[in-house]
């Protein structure tokens, strides 16, 4: 009976442990990175408006043949809508929209992930203009409520896309 109610509170105890541990994690993750790109801001973000060529320089387009793109809306304006179908393993299924646009300044989307696993998250390019240079500032935070962003512990998104980031914004 004694080791009854040992397990019994040991399992409250962890419990409990788990479930403060996840109401002090944050509901989200955040990747981040930055480069300097030899070209005025007005140039850098007529680029970034357009999801076509979002497609084109991003990792994840380039590493699935199978992906089709569907672009809805006036590319490069607010409200267009690129919606993407590939491979499970790699692009999966969902959409991206632009949300938000600062001439010169920034680029905003929601990103909707359906297949294989259902998210959302928020996408952001940050413009500076330094002597001609143009600073990008690409950020993302993934959304994970509780309780999933207790598996934060144990997945870091920023290490598994650091390198799809740099390469990106190479």
């Amino acid at each position: 009976m004694k080791i009854i109610k040992t397990i019994g509170i040991l399992l409250i105890v962890v419990v409990a442990i788990v479930m403060i541990i996840m109401l002090i994690l944050p509901a989200k993750q955040h990747i981040e990175r930055t480069i300097t790109i030899n070209a005025p801001v007005a140039k850098v973000y007529q680029y970034l408006t357009s999801l076509e060529n979002f497609n084109k320089w991003t990792v994840w387009g380039r590493n699935d043949s199978t992906l089709k793109n569907t672009i809805t809306g006036t590319d490069g304006s607010l409200g267009a809508i690129n919606a993407w179908s590939g491979d499970p393993e790699l692009s999966g299924e969902g959409k991206i929209e632009v949300t938000s646009l600062e001439i010169n300044k920034e680029i905003a989307h929601a990103i909707t992930f359906l297949k294989p696993r259902q998210m959302n998250a928020h996408s952001e390019f940050d413009l500076e203009e330094i002597n001609g240079h143009t600073r990008v500032r690409w950020q993302i935070d993934i959304a994970t409520p509780r309780p999933r962003n207790i598996l934060n512990l144990f997945s870091n998104m920023d290490k598994k896309m650091a390198n799809d980031f740099a390469l990106g914004l190479q």
